[in-house]
């Protein structure tokens, strides 16, 4: 399942702006001053607006004169160190912005804490004004309340790469077994109903955006000690001027955290949409990989780097296509088996009574076949292939990411594989072949003993570490096929030896930190 991280566009204007409005005019209230003082906050090119010609300022066409009140800021913005690497981006931490279960679909933001700095520079008309602004922060300050408590609202937008993929989705969601919902129906219908369409003054360039309010933001005056600095009077005018700091904390949305699938009733996405095993960095099973000693020790607990049997590898056998990036739910895999592969299946809609066809096991890649000997194996076991413990072999569907129940699969003896009822479109399902790792409660033993050949591939499968008797020597199968009892024992107990061992290496390297003994001796004392 894809997942994409994509900025949150315009921030500044969405965001930053509308907040430090709304708290600049908290202040001026706060410091008994009018609430409808004209607030200058240059952009980032330093230019001022006119008056009511943006939205903070909408309905206020009040012309800003040289000689009235007025409130100007410059904005410090830092992000908060201390919080910055627990950001919860890929943690599912904050609530959904769209979710759509039955295709798997979801969007939720990620915010980073951000600390604020409000240089404000507060003109009044004059030096008597200025006086009380400053005598009443100072009063503030010597009843021990700098700090105040904000709500702020604001808007963010949803990046427009995300909504291009929810179309492509939407198209694909509608163009097999449709539902009939427009794109705008479908997206109000899964979205937080805080998701609304945004447009200039002017009513262009259409935006979908999500409106959000926090709640009990905390900001604090920076008089230190000393309490506000003295009013400087304007010599060309009777203006003062009053210079402050305020400072406040608040969760800025930063990211967007998208998870779509690769198949949508019954169609793959488009290819620039999936993802690619070559743009893929951590590839270590492409490198030739040696260690120093205290890198080998570590080496053991990364992701592809276990120095062990493929029984140790964290995602072993094959994943068709390679694109693909299927993760069964938890608890959804077997225990006690090993993947051979797991393939992505198409569902035939264009063939009467075919819908419930899901691949063949002799031809089901380009890329990968299942050998020559373990497949002559399977024809003869073709009734067992589906039945928990039925052999060392095992097949199992999953419908989407959960495990379909026992019997829900058959075989013919052509290897076929078939569901037991009939496939939805809307759905997408998976057959994961695998092999058992405790040989000695399986079935159909006998039977795989006439198959020797196969038998060693399938143990060989788990380690090549594994030295039956029969596997080890060229003439070691009896009549060029047949294992004894005596070596397939042999082969279990490796394999049970190999899976105990390697269970016990994890558990002591995990759990023991350091080690103490003490010998005494019971004397006459």
């Amino acid at each position: 399942m894809p997942k994409i991280i994509l900025t949150v566009p315009e921030t500044l204007q969405s965001v930053v702006r509308p907040v430090v409005y709304e708290i600049a005019r908290d202040i001026l209230q706060v410091l008994g001053q009018d609430p409808k003082t004209p607030i200058q906050y240059p952009d980032t090119t330093d230019v001022m607006k006119q008056p009511g010609s943006s939205i903070e300022s909408r309905g206020d066409t009040t012309p800003s004169t040289g000689t009235g009140n007025k409130l100007t800021i410059d904005v410090q913005e830092d992000y908060e160190a201390d919080r910055l690497l627990s950001t919860a981006v890929m943690r599912p931490e904050n609530p959904f912005i769209f979710r759509d279960d039955a295709i798997e679909t979801s969007i939720r933001p990620a915010f980073s804490s951000t600390e604020m700095t409000l240089n404000l520079r507060y003109r009044a008309v004059d030096a008597t004004a200025a006086k009380r602004w400053r005598d009443d922060a100072r009063a503030r300050l010597s009843r021990n309340q700098t700090e105040r408590l904000h709500d702020v609202s604001y808007h963010f937008l949803v990046p427009p790469a995300m909504l291009a993929i929810l179309e492509q989705l939407h198209l694909m969601r509608e163009s097999v077994a449709a539902y009939g919902d427009t794109f705008e129906d479908y997206l109000k219908a899964h979205s937080t109903q805080r998701l609304s369409k945004l447009t200039t003054l002017a009513g262009t360039q259409e935006r979908w955006g999500v409106a959000d309010t926090q709640l009990r933001i905390v900001g604090w005056f920076d008089f230190a000690d000393r309490g506000p600095e003295k009013a400087e009077k304007d010599d060309e005018s009777d203006t003062a001027t009053v210079n402050l700091a305020y400072h406040f904390k608040f969760d800025q949305p930063i990211v967007c955290h998208m998870n779509y699938p690769i198949m949508v009733h019954n169609q793959l996405v488009p290819q620039k949409w999936r993802p690619s095993k070559k743009d893929q960095v951590d590839r270590p099973e492409i490198h030739h990989k040696s260690y120093a000693h205290s890198a080998g020790a570590f080496a053991y607990f990364e992701k592809g780097r276990w120095a062990g049997p493929k029984i140790d590898a964290p995602a072993p056998g094959v994943q068709i296509p390679d694109f693909d990036e299927f993760m069964p739910a938890k608890g959804a895999v077997p225990t006690k088996t090993l993947r051979l592969f797991t393939a992505l299946t198409n569902i035939d809609a264009a063939t009467p009574g075919n819908r419930r066809f899901l691949l063949d096991l002799n031809d089901f890649s380009r890329q990968w076949k299942l050998d020559a000997d373990v497949l002559t194996y399977m024809r003869t076991a073709t009734s067992k292939l589906t039945k928990s413990k039925g052999c060392v072999l095992k097949l199992d569907l999953y419908n989407g990411r959960l495990l379909a129940r026992e019997g829900s699969l058959t075989v013919d003896q052509d290897l076929k594989v078939y569901s037991t009822e009939d496939l939805s479109l809307r759905n997408y399902y998976h057959v994961r072949l695998s092999l058992a790792l405790d040989w000695s409660s399986c079935g159909d033993m006998d039977n795989l003993r006439e198959h020797g050949k196969a038998l060693c591939k399938l143990a060989k499968a788990i380690s090549p570490a594994i030295n039956g008797c029969c596997c080890s020597k060229p003439n070691g199968l009896l009549a060029g096929h047949f294992v004894t009892k005596a070596c397939l024992k042999c082969i279990i107990d490796e394999i049970d030896a190999l899976i105990i061992g390697r269970g016990d290496q994890q558990i002591y390297q995990f759990n023991t930190v350091q080690t103490l003994f003490v010998e005494t001796e019971r004397g006459s004392h």
